[in-house]
């Protein structure tokens, strides 16, 4: 049995061990997405090899939902619903979206997300739940929850009228 004089003695060899048994120890980089910005300066701390020299900032202004232009062909987006929930009910999406648990609020949001679990197909739960904040810095609202209005989508009285007028939106989008 060995026996180590200090703890440097104990973490150097199990080190050794390590290398000897496993090869030595690479850690991977975590990629963090960049946006080069040329009017700055070069920076002068030195970059590994296989990165070209320019300045960086990171990426954190992430859009607003309800004001992203891409339309895709044959499919309704999240702000398509967004829209047509606020046009139908006369609030704005700041009220939908806030955390009032009034009536009429409540239905609104849930109308919302009922119409667009089923007409976006490339939103899951969680994503439509996270779509839903109202500012940068709130989290959204839960998944289960929106799966709860989900379910209780056949109950709305005016779903089928909304998810229609979705549907006309949708065959317009389609190329023929």
């Amino acid at each position: 049995m060995l026996e180590f004089k200090s703890r440097e003695d104990l973490l150097s060899h199990y080190k050794a061990v390590s290398e000897r048994l496993r090869g030595p120890v690479v850690r991977q980089r975590q990629l963090t997405v960049l946006e080069t910005e040329p009017e700055l300066e070069p920076t002068p701390v030195p970059t590994p090899e296989h990165l070209p020299t320019s300045a960086f900032r990171v990426v954190t202004d992430i859009p607003q939902f309800f004001t992203d232009p891409v339309i895709l062909e044959g499919r309704v987006n999240f702000s398509d619903v967004i829209d047509l929930v606020v046009a139908h009910t006369q609030m704005r999406p700041s009220e939908i979206f806030a955390r009032r648990r009034l009536h009429h609020v409540v239905y609104a949001r849930q109308l919302l997300w009922a119409l667009a679990y089923k007409h976006c197909y490339h939103l899951s739960l969680p994503r439509i739940a996270r779509l839903s904040k109202t500012h940068a810095t709130d989290i959204g609202y839960d998944h289960t929850t929106v799966l709860h209005a989900v379910r209780k989508s056949h109950t709305f009285s005016q779903f089928q009228e909304l998810s229609d007028k979705l549907d006309e939106l949708r065959k317009k989008r389609t190329p023929i």
